[in-house]
């Protein structure tokens, strides 16, 4: 947040639990209040139905609502007032707080952000029609989420469409990579296709609502390299002289610190962290009148939190993926159809975003890496 001068902070269920849990409702009052951030509830979470026939699996993109029970549904209203009672108790203080959140909360679905009849899951099903896209994204995403966990490059995972579903085809031996994860991360995670689609599927909607929004992406490792796997993929498609693509420029900041880190960890309290965010306000409208490269980003920072507690923390790095559009001729502008590969058409995804790139809209991302090795002696 210390970086952006405009934040759509898009919360889901799993989220806004989250927040309830660890800090109340403070943050949440705050941030409403001061207008430091545009809050929107998002009812519907990516998912991957999986369907076993003997030993051939379907699988097929959807999203999901967590509305009740059979025999008690929910509006997404109360659901939202359900988190607040659940985490925070069921008492006249918490219900007010909750239904005083609701006020002028814009709640949305994420197939609401897309203008496709059958939503952003159609987006992710022509996606899997490209078979080098997925092999690549799924490659790209285990590499980057797990740092020195390599694919060799006789593996690979394919998608087939079929009336059913789609079926992956792999010599990924997804056990034992579950197990290296384990080893090496001491994170349990249980690899499966249906996992890798879910991926593949929650960057296409990530990327959606980043679009809608005209917004840059906090995201993790694993995600930011397959939206830059589908980004490129998708420029390329499009672009005809495509020797020269570099879309996305890596960016690190190494004199950073891990305030995320104390914040979680309640080193520092949440009341600090948004005071932080608000006095760096002054220096935002600035940065967005400038390029941001790495100098101007690491300057920023530097005087964003001068003086500040900030100072006193671990360090950490931090990473920026800038969506730069470099290597793209002016054919790219064209209306859509004029720019075709080789007679391939633009699919419905790629229009989506093309027609969001045209606009001025950058997917640049601010990547948190959430997965370390562990390192002992």
């Amino acid at each position: 947040m210390i970086f952006y001068s405009k934040i759509s902070l898009i919360l889901d269920q799993a989220s806004l639990r989250s927040i309830l849990s660890n800090f109340g409702t403070y943050p949440l009052e705050r941030i409403a209040k001061s207008g430091m951030a545009n809050i929107t509830y998002i009812k519907t979470i990516p998912a991957v139905q999986t369907n076993d026939h003997g030993p051939i699996a379907y699988h097929d993109f959807g999203l999901i609502e967590l509305a009740g029970y059979l025999k008690e549904r929910y509006t997404p209203k109360q659901v939202v007032i359900n988190q607040f009672t659940d985490v925070l108790g069921n008492t006249k203080e918490t219900k007010k707080a909750a239904i005083k959140f609701l006020e002028n909360l814009p709640i949305k679905s994420i197939d609401d952000c897309v203008s496709h009849p059958q939503g952003v899951s159609a987006l992710s099903r022509k996606d899997c029609e490209d078979q080098a896209y997925v092999n690549e994204a799924v490659r790209n995403s285990i590499e980057s989420g797990f740092p020195g966990i390599k694919i060799p490059r006789s593996w690979h995972f394919l998608t087939h469409a079929t009336d059913q579903g789609f079926i992956v085809e792999t010599n990924y031996d997804l056990k034992k990579l579950s197990e290296k994860i384990k080893e090496i991360y001491q994170h349990p995670l249980d690899l499966t296709s249906g996992y890798l689609l879910n991926l593949i599927h929650t960057a296409t909607c990530d990327l959606v609502m980043s679009g809608h929004y005209a917004a840059e992406i906090a995201t993790s490792s694993s995600l930011a390299a397959i939206m830059k796997t589908k980004m490129e993929s998708t420029v390329r498609r499009r672009e005809i002289n495509h020797g020269n693509i570099s879309l996305f420029q890596d960016h690190i900041i190494g004199n950073a610190h891990a305030i995320r880190e104390a914040v979680n960890t309640k080193r520092i309290n949440i009341k600090d962290a948004l005071d932080l965010v608000e006095s760096a306000s002054r220096f935002k409208g600035w940065l967005n009148t400038v390029h941001p490269d790495a100098k101007i980003i690491q300057e920023y920072y530097k005087e964003a939190t001068k003086s500040s507690w900030a100072e006193k923390l671990p360090g950490k790095s931090l990473r920026f993926a800038i969506c730069t559009m470099a290597g793209i001729t002016s054919e790219f502008f064209l209306p859509a159809g004029l720019g075709t590969v080789s007679g391939i058409a633009i699919g419905a995804a790629d229009s989506f975003f093309l027609d969001k790139l045209a606009k001025g809209w950058r997917p640049s991302q601010f990547i948190e890496n959430t997965m370390k090795p562990l390192i002992s002696d």
